[in-house]
């Protein structure tokens, strides 16, 4: 994922991936799972301590500028 910056009023580039109206949570979801194909999307369960610290830790670190309009 390649994080473009621009005005969120603006169209999406073509050359880049959109993250407008997608919350963080929904992109961390996507940078997580892109990480580990195993889980297949499943979620995480409450013993896997670990991997919902990388989680967080991806979600923690995305840029502000990220367009979200629920």
């Amino acid at each position: 994922m390649r994080w473009t910056p621009r005005d969120c009023e603006q169209p999406p580039e073509s050359d880049g991936y959109d993250v407008v109206n997608y919350s963080p949570d929904e992109v961390a979801d996507a940078v997580f799972y892109a990480r580990h194909p195993e889980l297949k999307g499943r979620k995480i369960r409450p013993g896997e301590t670990n991997l919902a610290r990388e989680w967080s830790a991806i979600q923690n670190r995305l840029p502000e500028f990220i367009c979200y309009n629920p």
